[in-house]
């Protein structure tokens, strides 16, 4: 019998907490630790918050089909920021936790790639996710590649 690999698994979308988020209290004593076992067990509960902050929780996509092979084709080349660029453009589904000067909240709105014919934020809502935070980007970028990988990156 050969493989056999339940589809939930591939298409279920996932949270993510960025390291950069600034909820995050990045010079508390025990920071690496506890973001370490947050990337590795999916438990928030651990990880040290400032006073009054609540952290932004990603919602993204698997990145697969066509998707995929364009990201992996870029860093193959030697373009890494490009592909963890393109990797974030196509998984971010949505977010929580952010809000924009004029007090609402912050909407993802995708449009569909031409090419890929998949889900992917336009350059407008790269560029506002590039003036929050430009690592931000490829931290999300690299977690979408990391979910790829058959094993761990390092």
């Amino acid at each position: 019998m050969g493989w056999i690999v339940p589809s939930q698994a591939l298409v279920k979308e996932y949270e993510f907490i960025a390291e950069c988020d600034p909820a995050l209290d990045c010079d508390a004593k025990d920071f690496r630790e506890a973001y370490r076992r947050y990337r590795e067990q999916g438990d928030r509960s651990g990880l040290p918050l400032r006073p009054g902050q609540t952290p932004a929780v990603w919602v993204l996509r698997h990145l697969i089909g066509r998707p995929l092979t364009r990201v992996m084709a870029l860093m193959s080349e030697g373009n890494h920021l490009e592909g963890l660029y393109m990797a974030a453009q196509y998984t971010i589904k949505s977010v929580s936790g952010v809000s924009i000067d004029t007090g609402g909240d912050f909407e993802l709105a995708p449009g569909i790639c031409r090419d890929t014919r998949a889900p992917m934020l336009m350059d407008q809502q790269m560029a506002v996710l590039h003036n929050m935070s430009p690592a931000l980007i490829y931290q999300l970028g690299r977690r979408a590649v990391e979910a790829a990988s058959p094993g761990p990156l390092s």
